[in-house]
């Protein structure tokens, strides 16, 4: 039976579409609770999502086992609808693709879970994605369509065409304020269709991913993003068969002034070996469009073996500001690393940064407008705490890296919108701890200070 409950407003994101909805909804209003699973109301999602109204919190129980809701795809048109596992105390509730038409004909979605135009405001938090394919190579764990101010989180997606799929679909504004939270993604992709799908394939007007661990895309990049703004926040990318972030081009997205991208805080690994390209980050353009802003690569430990370039620009409007990162070889002890590359119309001289600590092999490549470098020995080994579950805290202070940071007021003033996060291993995020001076790289002081994250799977 449905039960009354009351559902707040709530306000995500940090872009202006979020707070026109936030205010747009400020007497959100009485939503009912559906309660799906063994004992309850509704046999499956797809049957309480038909009854449900705007509002309205779909709560999926387990089924015995935590065994896989079959042959789900789910096309929600409400707005602020709310898709809840109810427990996890045996891990995500899993829902199955597999058998599933996810073709995109008709009233079939192209998802698990798609959420279209009409579902701004809706909630997926709890679930496990899996099994979605299609003859075109792109079903989706979940799509977003135009709907703003969807938010996915703590869910595991895995073993699709593609992982995340985010589009304007023609509305302005559309698929704004998109937030990933907390979600493990990995191994998505589909071999038939390699230069087309991958672990997140994002558009429209901005998206956060915070917290996110995203790893081994089986054919393409681990993140490919055409949103006029990406935020990537204290994640952990590692192992793509391409490159880790693709940060590039779309009609009337990226051609707009302020089509930014910020990586803040983040673990990024390059495999070794990497099947395909070997960059680390791609901003620009792989069509004929511009892209119209910059990469703000800040506080990041970023670990490749490969000469390939950590970061490369490819189109007119581009510039990157580095500032607080660490950029360590892996202990390859490569020559001829190469920090930045510029192609496409982009120029070297909009690459600007400061407080930078790299690899010996990265000597004879800074930019030139790159400020306090530090590089470290040739045959330098960092100290770090357990590099296998992502943790690349310091275990004991090095020179050059603890304290060699700027003050965080000061960096505020030159990175605009920053927002200073910190990837919790093995999963979750926290707000970065503020003790003077920032230490280089994704993580403040030893091991030990990680304590109390925001969000843990």
């Amino acid at each position: 039976m449905k039960t009354k409950v009351w559902r707040r407003s709530h306000f995500v994101g940090s872009t202006w579409w979020s707070v026109g909805w936030m205010l747009a909804h400020l007497s959100a209003l009485e939503g009912a609770e559906l309660h799906v699973g063994p004992g309850h109301a509704w046999a499956d999602p797809a049957a309480a999502l038909a009854e449900a109204r705007a509002g309205d919190v779909i709560v999926v129980h387990p089924q015995p086992g935590n065994a896989p809701y079959p042959r789900v795809a789910l096309r929600v048109r409400q707005p602020d609808i709310v898709l809840r596992a109810a427990s996890q105390a045996a891990g995500p509730i899993p829902l199955s693709g597999e058998g599933a038409d996810l073709s995109g004909r008709g009233v079939h979605p192209r998802a698990i879970v798609q959420f279209d135009p009409d579902a701004d405001g809706a909630r997926l938090e709890g679930f496990e994605l899996y099994g979605a394919t299609n003859e075109t190579g792109n079903a989706a764990g979940v799509r977003i369509t135009g709907a703003r101010n969807v938010v996915v989180r703590n869910c595991v997606i895995r073993d699709n065409d593609m992982g995340v799929m985010s589009d304007g679909a023609g509305r302005s504004g559309g698929a704004g304020g998109l937030v990933l939270e907390g979600c493990r993604v990995y191994r998505n992709g589909s071999p038939a269709h390699g230069g087309y799908s991958h672990n997140l394939y994002l558009g429209g007007e901005s998206v956060t991913l915070q917290g996110c661990v995203i790893h081994s895309s089986r054919v393409g990049h681990n993140l490919k993003s055409r949103a006029h703004q990406t935020r990537v926040l204290g994640c952990y990318l590692y192992g793509a068969a391409e490159r880790e972030l693709d940060l590039v081009d779309a009609a009337g997205w990226t051609t707009r002034p302020g089509s930014h991208a910020w990586v803040v805080g983040c673990v990024i690994v390059k495999a070794d070996p990497t099947r395909g390209n070997r960059a680390v980050v791609h901003f620009g353009q792989d069509g004929r469009h511009d892209h119209t802003g910059t990469l703000w690569l800040v506080h990041n430990t970023i670990v490749t073996p490969h000469v390939a370039p950590v970061v490369e620009l490819s189109a007119p409007g581009t510039s990157a500001w580095l500032e607080g990162n660490v950029v360590w070889d892996g202990g390859r002890r490569r020559p001829g690393q190469r920090l930045v590359e510029v192609r496409s119309g982009a120029e070297a001289e909009r690459v600007r940064g400061r407080c930078n600590w790299l690899a010996a092999g990265y000597r004879g490549d800074p930019p030139p407008r790159l400020e306090q470098t530090q590089w470290g020995a040739p045959n330098q080994e960092l100290p770090w705490t357990d590099p296998a579950r992502g943790d690349y805290h310091l275990q004991v202070p090095v020179t050059g890296i603890t304290d060699g940071g700027a003050e965080p007021a000061a960096l505020r003033q030159r990175v605009p919108g920053l927002v200073l996060y910190e990837f919790t291993p093995p999963a979750g995020w926290r707000i970065r701890p503020e003790l003077g001076p920032l230490d280089l790289g994704a993580f403040e002081g030893p091991s030990a200070r990680s304590t109390n994250p925001v969000s843990q799977q």
